[in-house]
């Protein structure tokens, strides 16, 4: 193949990748920085979905992207796949925050007193049931 050829090759190669920016600028992802906070809601559930099922499914897979992400930093591996799992769990700690602060503690203050008075009571019964056959 001719150098003409090749760069006629890449020249329109290079028109496809620019009119796909174009149209990127226009719809204002690109032009946003292409944030998470931008994209649709389909494509938000969708990205949410996609994530859950690789870190349940192939963990493997997060492990490795921390791996090799502390390799290429210069870190060792240990610290990029604790980074990586940290930032994948994050929302899992603060939901597991949420329903401990909000749902389990007031539960707790109200079965407490209430599981003391449930023993209290059966050990009542059981002398009960005791003292007349002595």
């Amino acid at each position: 193949m001719s150098e003409a050829g090749r760069a006629a090759r890449a020249a329109r190669v290079g028109s496809v990748e620019a009119q796909g920016v174009r149209a990127g600028l226009r719809q204002g992802i690109v032009a946003s920085g292409g944030r998470f906070a931008t994209l649709p809601r389909m494509a938000k559930v969708t990205a949410v979905a996609g994530t859950a099922y690789v870190v349940a499914r192939h963990p493997s897979l997060v492990s490795a992207l921390g791996a090799n992400l502390s390799q290429w930093i210069g870190w060792p591996i240990w610290l990029g796949q604790f980074l990586v799992w940290l930032v994948v769990l994050l929302p899992v700690l603060l939901v597991a925050r949420f329903a401990y602060r909000w749902l389990l503690t007031p539960l707790l203050w109200v079965l407490v007193p209430l599981a003391r008075q449930c023993f209290k009571a059966v050990r009542c019964i059981a002398q009960a049931r005791q003292a007349p056959s002595r």
